[in-house]
C-alpha cells in the first residue's frame, strides 16, 4: 500500500503532531508514504526528510491567480508518484475544508470524481470561530464529496455526530482521536512550585485575557507558562500587548516559553521538558478543536 498525506504546512502545531505520529505508525508497519506540504516545515519536526515533498502552492492561498485546481491536482499526483514509484493507493488530506487554500476543496473533489480513495481528516471547521476563512468555502458545492471511496475521520464524537446528522452516511465516517505520545523525558527533579502549562499558541481563540486573569489568583510560588507565540503577523501585536500588560502588573505568567526558557533550573527548554516538569495543564480556549491539553494531562497523569 502507498499513502500520500497532504497538508498546508508542517509548522509546529496540532496537525503536524498528528502527521508525525501517523508517519511513525506507517513506518513501523512498513507502509510506504509521502507527505506533501508547502515549504513551511518546522526545524523541530521529527518527520524523516526523505518522506517530504514540497509543493509551494499547497500553502495558505486566498487568491489563486492563474493557478487552477486541475494544475494543483496534477502537481500533487506527479510528486506522489515520483516519491512512491507509483500513484498512491490512498490520499489522506488534513483540514481540506478549513478555507486556508482556495483550491484544495476543488482538488479533493477532482480526486473523488476520478475514483481515487480519499481520507478527509477533519480537525477544525471554518464555521467554528474562523469567519475570515469561511468566505473561501461558503459557495463551494463539492466541499464534502460522498462516495464509497471517500472516508471522513473526526477527532471527536461531537463533529462526527454533526456530520452524520447532516446526512453523511455513518459508514463513511470514523472517530480517530488524536494520538498522544508521552514524552521521553521524565522529571529529573522534584517540582517545588506548581507550573500550570498551557500547551497552546497564543492566538485569539486561546483566550489569553482569561489566562492572565486567572494568574492573578494563583497561590504564592505558582506560575502559568504559555508554550508559544503566534506566527501570524496580524495577531502578534495582540499577543504582545497581553504580554506587556501581564508584565506591568507583575503577574506570574510567562509567554513563548518553549525553546526560550527552562521550566526548572538545568532542565531542557524544549516542549517535552515543559510537559514533563509541569504539575498541571491549563486551557481557557473559547474553541478547543484538538483537545490536546486534556489528552496530554491524562497521558501524563497531571491535573
Amino acid at each position: 500500500m502507498r499513502v500520500a498525506i497532504v497538508h498546508y504546512h508542517l509548522d509546529l502545531g496540532g496537525v503536524t503532531r498528528v502527521i508525525e505520529a501517523a508517519s511513525l505508525a506507517l513506518t513501523n508497519i512498513k507502509i510506504d508514504h509521502v507527505i506533501l506540504s508547502s515549504d513551511r516545515v518546522s526545524q523541530q519536526s521529527t518527520l524523516e526528510p526523505s518522506r517530504l515533498k514540497c509543493i509551494p502552492s499547497l500553502g495558505y492561498l486566498t487568491n489563486s491567480g492563474d493557478l487552477t485546481p486541475e494544475m494543483l491536482a496534477d502537481s500533487l499526483q506527479l510528486a506522489a508518484k515520483e516519491a512512491l514509484g507509483s500513484p498512491p493507493d490512498i490520499w489522506h488530506f488534513h483540514n481540506h475544508s478549513l478555507g486556508k487554500n482556495c483550491l484544495i476543496a476543488d482538488v479533493v473533489a477532482l480526486l473523488a470524481e476520478a475514483g481515487e480513495r480519499v481520507v478527509l481528516q477533519i480537525h477544525d471547521l471554518a464555521e467554528a470561530g474562523r469567519p475570515e476563512n469561511y468566505q473561501l468555502i461558503a459557495n463551494c458545492r463539492k466541499l464534502y464529496p460522498v462516495s464509497s471511496r471517500v472516508h471522513f475521520a473526526f477527532l471527536n464524537s461531537r463533529d462526527l455526530e454533526i456530520f452524520t446528522h447532516a446526512g453523511l452516511p455513518p459508514q463513511n465516517a470514523s472517530l480517530l482521536p488524536n494520538p498522544i505520545i508521552p514524552p521521553c523525558q521524565t522529571t529529573s527533579a522534584s517540582i517545588t512550585s506548581p507550573i500550570l502549562f498551557a500547551p497552546i499558541r497564543g492566538i485569539r481563540r486561546k483566550n489569553l485575557g482569561e489566562l492572565i486573569f486567572l494568574s492573578a489568583f494563583l497561590p504564592a510560588g505558582a506560575r502559568i507558562a504559555v508554550s508559544r507565540a503566534p506566527k501570524n503577523p496580524a495577531i502578534i501585536p495582540i499577543h504582545d500587548a497581553w504580554q506587556k500588560f501581564a508584565k506591568s502588573q507583575n503577574l506570574p505568567i510567562d509567554f513563548n516559553v518553549v525553546d526560550r526558557i527552562s521550566p526548572i533550573a538545568e532542565a531542557s527548554k524544549n516542549f517535552d521538558s515543559w510537559i514533563a516538569h509541569s504539575s498541571h495543564f491549563i486551557t481557557t480556549s473559547v474553541e478547543e478543536g484538538f483537545g490536546f491539553p486534556f489528552l496530554e494531562a491524562i497521558a501524563m497523569a497531571s491535573h
